[in-house]
């Protein structure tokens, strides 16, 4: 059974101007639905914010969606609101899907932000436009985009795949292989135990490897990287920039080959390991070998 309930929050609010909206009515509702073991989650806003926290003893799902419709004018702007829905639906075999439907035409603003509590699922992908993605815990293949937002994973294990135009992103803590790419946004990835692709433009990287971490590539348009790596990593870097410097911080003296010509440079510890690269062009690159911090 699905429950809906409105909250008692309630905005209403008078734009200035606007395309095809004057004003706008913004409130909260909270929706409960199906989630079976064995199925997939798919989760797609427009304008608004997807916040996912997947728990392994929990049944199902519980939503609570900030909506936003528009309207001509306050009347218009109400009814609309009135009629949206949120829709948790088997869209497809194994597939729950949530969304909200509202009303059409479409009106400039109109959008939701989720709040999700979940259990697990064998799978989950989430879009999101004008708003960011954030996912707390749950394991298996996490598909993760956004426009104008950035992007938080904490806490889960599985491969993610993940997109962001105009927004950073923050990883801290996956048991799986990343790929990752952004727009005008900077990365900051720690504790990845799987290996790591990573591209950036007009942003910066900050890698913080763990330390059964895997090989990693980093490339950044227009931003400085910085590796920082456990005491005991073994394996080979190799580095180049353009408009940069390769810097190398090595207080144990772990590395035992370090080759640095120009702008490019060739650094291994210990014997064996993987091959990892690390480039950049208008930034400099820097490694550092210390404690672990990545976990």
């Amino acid at each position: 059974m699905i429950a809906l309930r409105s909250l008692a929050f309630l905005c209403l609010s008078l734009l200035a101007g606007g395309c095809s909206s004057s004003a706008i009515v913004s409130r909260a509702v909270e929706q409960r639905g199906d989630l079976e073991p064995g199925e997939s989650l798919r989760i797609e806003t427009t304008n608004g914010t997807v916040s996912l926290t997947v728990e392994e003893a929990r049944r199902g799902i519980e939503i609570v969606a900030r909506i936003v419709c528009g309207g001509r004018n306050m009347e218009e702007a109400e009814a609309r609101w009135k009629d949206a829905r949120v829709i948790i639906e088997a869209a497809a075999p194994g597939e729950r899907f949530v969304r909200v439907d509202v009303p059409k035409p479409y009106r400039s603003g109109d959008g939701a932000s989720f709040t999700i509590l979940a259990g697990p699922s064998t799978s989950t992908a989430i879009r999101s436009t004008n708003g960011d993605v954030i996912v707390h815990g749950g394991s298996g293949p996490l598909d993760g985009t956004t426009s104008n937002g950035s992007i938080e994973i904490s806490g889960r294990a599985g491969i993610c795949r993940l997109s962001s135009s105009n927004g950073g992103v923050n990883i801290d803590g996956l048991d799986g292989d990343v790929e990752v790419r952004t727009s005008n946004g900077r990365m900051r990835i720690r504790g990845v135990r799987g290996s790591v692709r990573a591209e950036s433009s007009n942003g910066g990287i900050h890698f913080i490897a763990a330390e059964e971490g895997g090989p990693f590539s980093l490339e950044s348009s227009n931003g400085s990287a910085r590796v920082e790596l456990p005491a005991q990593f073994v394996g080979e870097i190799r580095a180049s920039t353009s408009n940069g410097e390769i810097h190398v911080s090595d207080p144990g003296s772990r590395f035992n080959v370090v080759s640095i010509q120009d702008e490019r440079g060739t650094l291994r510890a210990g014997q064996g390991g993987s091959s990892s690269v690390v480039e950049t062009s208008n930034g400099s690159v820097t490694v550092v070998v210390g404690p672990a911090t990545g976990r």
